[in-house]
């Protein structure tokens, strides 16, 4: 169970290193049903729900969408880049579902240092790069254009 948590406490740290720098990531997740990504990122065409779907985490804990929004993947289906909206600390990690990409034709390949995944034609659709610190492939959003980058304003006090 030590380490369970110790690799919890380890992605945990990561999102945490990944906003300071600015980046957006999401984890390619082969047991995720669906994407799943906090609120506050941004893709092409977000919508409100008031009856958004419902799912239970692994503490048993159930949660609904807020909204729902479109990954910028116009070489795929759209059921490929349809994502579900959840509260920001609702989510711990923004998640690329692996069986949603295939349930709308697409492959992934993963070795030991990549993971990429293939629309329906073997065009690649977006990469991920092997975090040994968190055993998981972690897709930058922005770099590979898959959202719209966040802006982020200055004030002076």
């Amino acid at each position: 169970m030590s380490n369970v948590i110790a690799h919890c406490e380890q992605q945990k740290a990561q999102s945490r290193t990944d906003q300071a720098t600015s980046k957006v990531t999401a984890i390619l997740d082969s047991g995720a049903s669906m994407h799943m990504f906090r609120t506050s990122v941004k893709g092409l065409d977000e919508r409100l729900v008031a009856d958004g779907i419902l799912v239970a985490t692994f503490s048993n804990d159930i949660r609904q969408a807020e909204g729902i929004d479109l990954l910028n993947l116009p070489d795929t289906d759209i059921e490929a880049a349809h994502y579900h909206k959840f509260a920001d600390h609702h989510i711990s990690e923004n998640l690329l579902s692996i069986p949603q990409f295939a349930q709308s034709g697409c492959i992934t390949v993963m070795d030991t240092r990549k993971a990429t995944v293939y629309n329906r034609n073997g065009k690649p659709i977006l990469h991920g790069e092997f975090n040994p610190r968190t055993s998981a492939y972690t897709v930058d959003l922005i770099s590979q254009g898959l959202i719209l980058a966040p802006i982020f304003t200055h004030t002076h006090a």
